[in-house]
């Protein structure tokens, strides 16, 4: 599952109308690791992120060419992408 997020130091995350992303704030983050900071974070629980996202109704593509074309569609830049 890919889903297009922003850049910044906490990820937020696009919808489909292609409005301002959203903080999912129920996600649980880790930002650091052996005491190096991980950028950008992990998330701590995959599944429940899932779970998460889409309770927040964050589409999510099956693979990145799909995402990409919608955030092409969406003419969005400054966004990365997430594999959960």
């Amino acid at each position: 599952m890919i889903f297009i997020i922003s850049t910044h130091s906490t990820p937020r995350f696009y919808k489909s109308d292609g409005g301002l992303p959203i903080q999912v704030d129920s996600i649980k983050f880790i930002n650091e690791k052996d005491g190096y900071l991980l950028f950008p974070p992990v998330i701590a629980e995959p599944m429940q992120a899932i779970s998460e996202l889409y309770k927040a109704e964050i589409p999510c593509y099956l693979t990145k060419i799909d995402a990409r074309k919608k955030a092409v569609e969406l003419k969005l830049t400054g966004f990365k992408y997430l594999k959960l």
